[in-house]
């Protein structure tokens, strides 16, 4: 006998939002509320109704559609026209039975009477006589008592028994067979192991089978949009839509009225017969809704990377809305130019540095303000697996460059000499993040390098290349590689060729230029072009230090900017010195406002000035034009002796303040300079030198002019003797500068000295 029972399933939607009522399940009539419906499919059928939503309420954000499978068993038999009775002695009772296609659930057992002892059921197999499921359903004692059957059986004809041990233990039957010992439900069998059954002994016993899961024939549409459909067969566990809100929202202002309402329709379908229950709901606009993050999900590091978020929110609810990507642990506020109930929000993030592959998280942190105050709302989280970059010495690979090792004369290669390298490195040229790696290697004429991605690889290499016998040279390259080889020829010049060049670079007003880059060319007669010799970097003295060839070579020379920019080339240059310490000089003239910046701009003022008295250089300013930008004080001495170097060198980050530097009451010449840094460029605003000596800070202008009085004076005296006239005059210089009344540079005095030598000499001859 097969009895259908009721398949029931709860449907519950949920939007939560405070102070704002349920929404309304409508029939259709519309304007009929229902808090709870049952709804009845007879099988193939479509029942829509419409989800009622407030005109007032912009978007949703939240809202989920919660199924539960089958909730009771399908299907019911029993033996001997409702129980598996025993009555009389001697008797142990089965039955055959044929399983229909169904899939036993449980067995049950009920004893009428007093009777005791344990009560056992087996089911055996007819065709092979195997036990294929057994239970002691221990003493009963009035009632129904279960046993859970873990087996499936489909289409199979087994023996049933039921069996009771009045003693409460003992052995149970041996084997079974089909024979025409099964008459009449009852088992002849070996009557030593019969068990006793007394007339209050009744017993029955149910088996309970289910129906097949209820078949995958679930949908539900939102209009003519498909939000659920269950490909699997339902069970007792929930089953869970994902957010129904986006869909929703696209039908919000977009479908017609009815008075206050959008009234959205909801399509349930069932291919088969059952039973469906939905409940009212509530609904959320409190937040936002995410719409889609897009990102790379694997990159490299040091790369620059672009993550976007696209949320939607009730901007009417919303006075300020703001977001940030909190990225491996570290948070950016993001941008957006969009306006309205829909934004995206960008961020470009620079990838760090990493040794081995790593999955580093993120999500988006949404600040939104409404009336009721301030709140941080978290998006989902997503991963992205970043690589390490890598750019060394390889022997296979993905080449990049390779560097051989020559003679700068002869061009033979060197077949022995030490190679160290520093080699910076990013994927993204505007990357303010850096990779690097350091190796010394040594004994070959050529070194070449790989990279492992088929990228662009931003590098900086510095090298010093020493060879016996010959100078040790620096090099500095600044460029691009891809997995396509670069050829690059490093020259080293023979010992008894070389000679080391101080070559300084400043600009118009004799300031030190840092960072600049200077490549030196040699001209080849054989072959009439020019080659790099030598590619190396200023340093704070605005100096490096070449090895070059004098008088009989030709070379090039060009100087670039710290922005790599080619400022200035002189072509046959020929080296020539005159003094042990070889200096060269070159003067990088500006082409632009030097300063960058007009005295009386409403958006940016400063003053700069020398005090004689404190010999304090003072730089103050108002930047109303770069709240974020830093200023620098840099004031250097400038010594006969010693050379340049660094009185002050400080730096303020405030939009408006002060910067002054002491330089001392020594005699000396001073250069300041004032810089402004803003957009990642340093401009200098301002230029002060001044000389410090006490009495004379003139420059060596006034020590100039008293030494032309004292000239004409003693040329006076000298009419009659000009030895003596000379000598005067040197006296009278000496003992001005011995007075602190006058300053004269050494150089001007010695100058002097030799031309007073010089004019007595000739005169005696």
């Amino acid at each position: 006998m097969r009895k259908t029972r009721l398949i029931l399933f709860a449907l519950l939607l949920l939007f939560v939002i405070p102070n704002v009522s349920a929404l309304i399940w409508s029939n259709t009539t519309f304007n009929n509320s229902l808090g709870m419906e049952i709804l009845t499919f007879t099988g193939n059928q479509n029942i829509t109704r419409w989800l009622s939503v407030p005109s007032s309420v912009n978007v949703l954000t939240s809202g989920f559609l919660n199924l539960s499978g089958i909730e009771d068993l399908g299907y019911e038999q029993s033996f001997n026209g409702g129980g598996f009775f025993v009555t009389g002695t001697n008797t142990r009772v089965a039955q055959r039975l044929n399983i229909p296609n169904l899939t036993i659930d449980k067995v049950s057992f009920r004893q009428y009477g007093a009777g005791t002892g344990n009560i056992q059921y087996r089911i055996r197999n007819v065709s092979n006589d195997a036990i294929v499921e057994s239970c002691n359903a221990g003493a009963i004692s009035g009632g129904w008592v279960e046993c859970d059957f873990t087996n499936t059986l489909i289409n199979q004809e087994v023996y049933v028994t039921l069996e009771k041990d009045g003693a409460s233990t003992g052995s149970w039957g041996g084997a079974w067979s089909d024979s025409s010992d099964v008459y009449g439900g009852r088992y002849g069998y070996n009557t030593t192991d019969w068990r006793n059954f007394t007339d209050n002994d009744d017993m029955a016993i149910n088996i309970t089978f289910l129906e097949e899961p209820f078949p995958n024939d679930i949908t539900l549409n939102i209009e003519n949009t498909n939000v659920f459909s269950y490909t699997e067969r339902f069970n007792q566990t929930n089953n869970r839509t994902s957010n129904l809100a986006s869909t929703i929202n696209k039908y919000l202002n977009a479908t017609y009225l009815v008075g206050s309402n959008y009234l959205i329709p909801f399509i349930f379908h069932s291919d088969t017969a059952g039973i469906l229950q939905y409940l009212n709901m509530l609904f959320s606009n409190e937040g936002f809704l995410e719409n889609s993050q897009t990102y790379t999900s694997s990159t490299y590091d040091t790369m620059i990377e672009n993550f976007n978020l696209n949320i939607t929110f009730d901007s009417t609810r919303y006075s300020s809305v703001s977001a940030s990507i909190n990225y491996n642990g570290t948070s950016y506020l993001a941008s957006t130019s969009d306006t309205g109930d829909t934004r995206v929000y960008s961020k470009n993030l620079e990838i760090p540095v990493v040794n081995s592959p790593q999955n580093h998280s993120f999500y988006w942190i949404i600040s939104m303000t409404d009336a009721d105050g301030y709140a941080q709302i978290n998006s989902t989280f997503q991963n992205q697996t970043v690589n390490p970059s890598n750019f060394s010495y390889c022997t296979s690979g993905n080449p990049a460059v390779n560097f051989s090792i020559k003679d700068g004369k002869t061009k033979a290669l060197l077949s022995s000499n030490d190679f160290d390298i520093n080699i910076k490195w990013k994927l993204n040229d505007s990357s303010t993040v850096f990779k690097s790696n350091s190796l010394s290697l040594s004994d070959l004429s050529n070194y070449t390098f790989c990279i492992n991605t088929n990228k662009t690889f931003f590098t900086e290499l510095a090298i010093t290349l020493s060879s016996s016998g010959y100078a040790t040279r620096n090099f500095f390259f600044d460029t691009q590689y891809i997995n396509i080889t670069t050829e690059q020829t490093l020259y080293l010049l023979n010992s008894s060729d070389a000679r080391d060049i101080i070559v300084i670079v400043k600009d118009a007003g004799l300031t030190p230029l840092e960072d600049y880059r200077i490549k030196i060319y040699r001209y080849y007669e054989s072959t009439g072009v020019y080659e790099l010799v030598e590619s190396d970097k200023t340093d704070v003295f605005g100096q490096i230090v070449a090895s070059l060839e004098e008088n009989d070579v030709k070379y090039k020379f060009e100087f670039y900017d710290p922005s790599n920019t080619l400022v200035k080339t002189l072509p046959n240059v020929i080296v020539a010195c005159r003094s042990t310490i070889c200096i060269q000089q070159f003067i990088i003239e500006d082409t632009t406002n030097p300063f960058g910046y007009e005295v009386g701009e409403d958006e940016y003022s400063w003053t700069f000035s020398f005090d004689n008295n404190t010999n304090i250089f003072t730089f103050s300013w108002v930047d109303n034009k770069d709240l974020s930008s830093v200023h620098r004080l840099e004031v250097t001495r400038n010594s006969l002796l010693n050379g340049t170097t660094y009185v002050c060198n400080t730096t303020s980050t405030l939009d408006s303040g002060v910067l002054s530097c002491s330089v001392g009451s020594d005699r000396n010449s001073y250069t300041a300079s004032a810089f402004r840094t803003s957009g990642g460029t340093e401009k200098r605003v301002d230029l002060l030198r001044t000389e410090v000596g006490n009495l004379s800070a003139t420059f060596g202008l006034e020590g100039l002019f008293w030494s032309l009085i004292l000239l004409m004076v003693m040329a006076f005296v000298g009419i009659y003797y000009p030895p003596v006239g000379i000598i005067l005059y040197m006296v009278g210089i000496f003992m001005l500068g011995l007075f602190d009344l006058v300053y004269i540079p050494p150089a001007l005095i010695i100058a002097e000295i030799v031309l007073g030598v010089l004019f007595i000499l000739s005169f005696k001859t």
